[in-house]
């Protein structure tokens, strides 16, 4: 992958996190989702995950906190 988040191997599962990870950014970004989701559900923190399902079996994985730390550089990284 490249910078910022170069140091993540190439794979689909990667991918997948990434965009988990930059997702949860772009909403927590969003100057009124936070404090809706604060008064209206009681919501306090926000993480990501992957749903993988199949015919035989649905894994969650939970975007580790490497990949949300680097969530806001990788959108400036996009946008440039």
């Amino acid at each position: 992958m490249r910078q910022p988040l170069h140091k993540a191997a190439d794979s689909l599962a990667h991918r997948h996190i990434a965009q988990a990870a930059l997702g949860r950014e772009l909403l927590l970004r969003d100057a009124s989702f936070a404090p809706e989701l604060r008064r209206d559900f009681g919501v306090d923190q926000v993480r990501a995950g992957v749903l993988y399902a199949n015919g035989v079996s649905v894994d969650l994985l939970e975007v580790p906190a490497w990949w949300t730390e680097k969530a806001y550089a990788a959108l400036l990284a996009l946008a440039r």
